[in-house]
């Protein structure tokens, strides 16, 4: 386990994405958002791993605008989101951890 690890229960509303600036992109390009689990205390990540992320990890876009695939990183409690917009603008965006809210934006 790394220094920056911890095997505290992980809280969803202290997930971390990345980068923390505004991401911009075309319709039909690719961009990468990476995700960072939590501890209760928000400044350690999880030392775990989802067994089955594809059913812990969901994102809702208004109008089905985009689509999105996980994958682990490169540490335990790091995941990488691809995010693929079939249109120019989206208006609402929302991440779920295990049917949990921990992002939404108007965008």
């Amino acid at each position: 386990m790394d220094a920056e690890a911890s095997n505290l229960p992980y809280d969803p509303q202290n997930t971390k994405f990345g980068p923390s600036n505004v991401i911009t992109t075309s319709a039909g390009k690719s961009v990468t958002i990476d995700i960072e689990l939590r501890t209760t205390n928000k400044n350690l990540r999880a030392n775990m791993w989802f067994s089955d992320i594809a059913n812990k990890f969901k994102a809702s876009f208004s109008g089905e605008q985009l689509t999105a695939d996980f994958a682990k990183g490169s540490l335990p409690g790091r995941y990488q989101m691809t995010v693929t917009p079939k249109l120019a603008k989206v208006n609402v965006v929302e991440f779920t951890i295990e049917g949990i809210l921990v992002f939404s934006s108007n965008v």
